[in-house]
C-alpha cells in the first residue's frame, strides 16, 4: 500500500497536480487536508489518510516528500 500511495503523491505533487484539482504554491507546497481530500475523490481505493501521509514522508527511500 505505501508504494502505491508514493506513486500517486509523486504524480500529483511532482508532474500533474490537475489530476486531483489542486493547486501548488510556487515552492511546490499545497494544503495536506485538501491533498488528502481531492485524493479520496479521485481515487477512493487509495483510502489516503493522515497516517498513511506520514508514513510515506517517513519511510520514502528517495526522501521525495516533506512536511
Amino acid at each position: 500500500m505505501r508504494k502505491d500511495v508514493s506513486k500517486f503523491l509523486s504524480l500529483v505533487l511532482r508532474h500533474k497536480p490537475d489530476v486531483i484539482d489542486i493547486e501548488l504554491d510556487k515552492n511546490g507546497w499545497t494544503d495536506l487536508e485538501e491533498l488528502i481530500r481531492k485524493t479520496n475523490e479521485y481515487k477512493p481505493s487509495l483510502d489516503l489518510t493522515m497516517e498513511n501521509v506520514l508514513d510515506v514522508v517517513a519511510n520514502n527511500d528517495k526522501k521525495r516528500f516533506v512536511l
